[in-house]
């Protein structure tokens, strides 16, 4: 897997699955996270838990602040990790 560079504003989570060559489904059976869920934050019906934001941040092998920037939150007034 690659390490994700902070600075990719147009980056989206399904993006980020992709880079990391993983489905949705493989998400949820390493997280143990439904893939449901994760379905609804790719289309961006609902947004995730911090703990679970974690937890999947850890399985793409990103930053906090490159998944919450994916998720389409204004991350621009957080200092870089």
């Amino acid at each position: 897997m690659k390490t994700h560079n902070d600075h990719n504003d147009e980056q989206t989570l399904k993006g980020l699955i992709a880079e990391c060559g993983l489905t949705q489904r493989e998400i949820s059976e390493k997280t143990g996270i439904p893939e449901r869920t994760i379905n609804s934050w790719v289309s961006g019906e609902r947004m995730p838990t911090l703990a679970r934001a974690v937890t999947v941040a850890s399985c793409l092998n990103c930053s906090l602040k490159t998944f919450a920037q994916s998720l389409g939150i204004d991350v621009s007034r957080l200092p870089d990790d």
